[in-house]
């Protein structure tokens, strides 16, 4: 297994194992605050149990080719692959029409890098 994000990514399962604190899983994204309603479900999902990358992320459009390569390769219906495929697309138009705006992700020194950089098993 090797170190990935603060968690422990083991490429050969291709899975990431999250720490379990006090029978309390960790929240999932540190960088954002999230309150976020599956359409097809209603249900409500935060930090908790899901992760934000926003469009101005310059790096967004690879990780979601990487994310459609990862998911043929898995089987994923061809359904998702094609949704895959339109949010690349609108992403990609947002930072053609946004271009100021775009730029690589980063984390601020001081409260931000403390908070997102934390070790999992504090």
């Amino acid at each position: 297994m090797s170190e990935w994000g603060g968690e422990l990514w083991n490429p050969i399962s291709d899975t990431i194992t999250i720490s379990i604190k006090r029978g309390k899983m960790e929240c999932i994204d540190r960088k954002f605050k999230t309150s976020a309603t599956s359409l097809k479900s209603g249900k409500e999902y935060t930090q908790a149990d899901s992760v934000v990358f926003l469009a101005k992320d310059a790096l967004l459009p690879d990780m979601l080719d990487m994310y459609y390569a990862m998911s043929k390769a898995k089987g994923v219906d061809a359904r998702q692959l094609l949704g895959i495929a339109l949010l690349k697309e609108r992403v990609v138009a947002w930072q053609r029409k946004n271009i100021k705006h775009v730029h690589l992700p980063d984390v601020e020194e001081g409260k931000e890098e403390k908070r997102v950089c934390k070790d999992n098993h504090c």
